[in-house]
């Protein structure tokens, strides 16, 4: 594999610190560029760190070339997201700001300076309200305001790709987990969420019955996959990855409660349905297999378990507490409550 100069976008959040590491154990050199927004300093490598390549920028800035001008990089991963599917109908502003509009300055200069290839994280709410499971073959379909950016950018990058030259791979990961994940976030991440309200000793909150059925991929998992997408047999591709066995919420919530036996067992209580939120959401996984060796070494219930050993190391953190732009009786009143 040729060594190349990878910029990770959202580098300092929970996946993005993980390929970081991984792309340097295969020798190539790295940068990152947060706002640490969402992320933490702590996921970024050190060695990264040290050399000065990381970047704190807010990537809605178009003034970006200081990054293009001191690194050079040959490939991009682009993470960098506000991932909050359910507020994006609350919050369409900040969504669309840090999704389209942040990727759009991001290409334009990365064309200017000759980038190779784009690896994009796309997400499977772009499929919407479709029969699962959902195959990449199937069209976008976005039901809500995050899924219309993802949807966009895949659009946009297929188009400038055309027009510059620039090789494309896009990633479809499905609701990754485990360590260093994000636990502030309450409006996300249902795993990392229910973690950190058992050890906040609070309730757990399940919009509807809990019977949406979802695919959970543990990180160690999709990885290697995502390594393998500088690969050029996946240029031009959208890849479905992780998530082989889905789930129901309410067996998801068993199994990590079954990870605290030495807290004592929240209350699970049942919300109204959340507004826009699809009941079944989970996708085809064979492609990945075929072209980037996909495997599921680790299982769901294994994996909630690593996360929870991780998660005991650091112990409860404080909820990370953002107003909604626009508030009406569908915000989820646990958002509404938070003080």
């Amino acid at each position: 594999m040729c060594k190349e100069r990878i910029l990770i976008t959202g580098g300092a959040g929970f996946m993005g610190g993980w390929i970081a590491e991984a792309l340097l154990r295969e020798g190539h050199e790295v940068a990152v560029v947060d706002d640490l927004s969402g992320g933490l300093k702590c996921n970024i490598p050190r060695a990264i760190v040290e050399k000065k390549l990381f970047f704190e920028f807010d990537l809605r800035n178009p003034k970006n070339e200081h990054m293009f001008e001191k690194f050079r990089p040959t490939v991009i991963y682009h993470l960098a997201a506000n991932a909050r599917e359910g507020e994006s109908f609350f919050s369409p502003a900040n969504v669309t700001e840090r999704n389209i509009l942040a990727y759009v300055y991001l290409l334009k200069t990365a064309i200017k300076y000759g980038i190779k290839k784009i690896v994009m994280f796309g997400s499977m709410a772009q499929y919407g309200d479709q029969k699962p499971p959902f195959s990449e073959d199937m069209p976008n379909k976005p039901i809500d305001v995050y899924a219309s950016n993802k949807a966009a950018m895949e659009d946009i990058t297929k188009q400038l790709s055309g027009a510059h030259g620039f090789n494309w791979t896009i990633i479809v990961p499905r609701n990754v987990f485990g360590p260093r994940q994000y636990l502030s976030d309450i409006k996300r991440n249902f795993i990392a969420i229910c973690i950190n309200r058992i050890m906040r000793h609070e309730n757990i909150y399940i919009y509807g019955d809990g019977e949406q059925i979802r695919s959970f991929s543990y990180i160690a998992n999709s990885l290697p996959c995502y390594v393998r997408c500088l690969d050029d047999n996946v240029n031009g591709e959208k890849i479905n990855i992780g998530g082989v066995k889905p789930v129901t919420i309410n067996y998801a919530a068993g199994v990590i409660m079954d990870c605290f036996p030495e807290y004592p067992k929240p209350e699970i209580i049942h919300l109204a349905p959340r507004h826009g939120e699809v009941k079944k959401a989970f996708a085809t996984y064979k492609k990945s297999q075929k072209l980037l060796g996909y495997e599921e070494k680790v299982s769901f219930e294994v994996g909630v378990e690593f996360m929870a050993k991780w998660a005991k190391t650091i112990g409860p953190r404080p909820w990370k507490l953002e107003p909604c732009e626009l508030v009406n009786e569908k915000v989820p009143i646990i958002w509404r409550n938070r003080k």
